[in-house]
């Protein structure tokens, strides 16, 4: 059987095609991905809570014991991130969703003191990745 030539061509052409698509899906799944917009989040969220707790404090002259405390006055909600975490797939990073969930993170230490912890994916803004700590004097 004797192909024309207009079809070897476009087997040629399709054959071309593939090989680059397949390569270059190889390559994006050997890539490792960039956690900076969910660490970009985190820390917004963390900066958030931070400035609210400290608005319930000159209010109150104490932290609360739970971050629900917040709402409404100081916060429309506590900040999640249980939609962004959704879409990762499990393997996604060195985080486990659990690691930011903030109200079960939060801990009041005293009336003057608190302790948030948080993961982050990489390093951000000079803060290493990993489990970090968010307090009433920065973030650690």
């Amino acid at each position: 059987m004797k192909l024309s030539k207009w079809l070897k061509v476009t087997l040629v052409i399709v054959a071309l095609f593939l090989t680059v698509s397949v390569a270059a899906f190889i390559y994006l799944l050997s890539v490792p991905r960039d956690h900076g917009g969910i660490d970009r989040i985190v820390l917004t969220r963390i900066q958030t809570i931070r400035s609210a707790l400290s608005l319930y404090h000159d209010d109150n002259k104490n932290f609360p014991d739970k971050l629900d405390a917040l709402v409404p006055k100081y916060l429309t909600n506590v900040p999640t991130l249980e939609s962004m975490y959704s879409s990762l797939p499990l393997s996604a990073g060195i985080c486990k969703k659990e690691q930011n969930d903030f109200s079960a993170n939060y801990k009041r230490i005293s009336n003057e003191r608190y302790q948030l912890t948080f993961c982050l994916e990489a390093e951000r803004a000079g803060l290493l990745g990993g489990i970090r700590t968010a307090t009433e004097s920065g973030i650690k």
